[in-house]
């Protein structure tokens, strides 16, 4: 197993010489897999040749595992960031919500995106303002990030609502009912996945052909995004 934990720039490349020169069964790679659609495209063609799995660990989420089995009809999951950290975090709940709804993307909104900024890694950026995400046949993802607003991480299935807080592991339905589990703790859950692919069990964390278009069209709207706002021509989307 080799696990690819770089930045996002370049890490085909990395993954790639990897695997040409070492006897790898199985790679992890972190999100945001690349930052071009062209690099998403060599990990597509190299992921026919090798098992390469993404780190979405809320896949394998005893709690989200529950929210898959109900019927839902009603989807909405909104998230407000008051750090800044939705250009690349944002991806984990894109993924959360095709997930659980089977569904897939209809089209994404970024006119709500206002500006671009210096992101905490030195080279890197993030955007301040809302992204909606629509998905075929109904459902809404919303990712905003506002540093005057209160953090928050909400989904809402038909009549219930979930309100979600990784770092203290409560889970609030309906504001009343309030649940602790360890199973919403992306460092918690990992160490399982990774020791599964050690014992060669199937592991829950998705493999890439199963997340590509998902990631395909992020890269590509919020890339565009820049650009405009920017008055840019890049060819990568500077997120990691």
């Amino acid at each position: 197993l080799c696990i690819i934990s770089t930045l996002s720039k370049n890490r085909f490349n990395i993954t790639n010489k990897i695997y040409s020169k070492f006897k790898v069964k199985n790679f992890i790679v972190e999100k945001i897999v690349e930052q071009n659609t062209d690099g998403l495209n060599n990990f597509l063609k190299l992921s026919k040749k090798i098992n390469i799995f993404v780190s979405f660990p809320l896949r394998c989420s005893k709690f989200y595992n529950s929210l898959k089995l109900k019927k839902i009809k009603k989807f909405k999951l909104k998230v407000i960031s008051n750090v800044n950290d939705l250009a690349s975090n944002g991806i984990h709940f894109l993924d959360l919500s095709t997930w659980l709804t089977s569904k897939k993307i209809k089209r994404i909104d970024t006119n709500k995106i206002s500006s671009w900024f210096p992101a905490k890694r030195q080279g890197y950026k993030e955007f301040y303002g809302k992204i909606k995400i629509y998905f075929n046949n109904g459902g809404l993802l919303s990712l905003e990030n506002n540093t005057h607003a209160k953090g928050k991480f909400e989904i809402f299935l038909d009549k219930n609502e979930y309100l979600i807080n990784d770092y203290n592991e409560k889970i609030y339905i309906n504001k009343n009912k309030i649940y602790k589990s360890n199973s919403v703790s992306i460092s918690k859950i990992m160490k399982f996945e990774i020791n599964k692919i050690f014992k060669n069990k199937k592991s829950k964390l998705p493999l890439f052909q199963d997340i590509y278009e998902n990631h395909y069209l992020y890269i590509k709207y919020l890339l565009n995004n820049y650009n405009k706002i920017k008055k840019t021509k890049l060819k990568s989307l500077p997120i990691t």
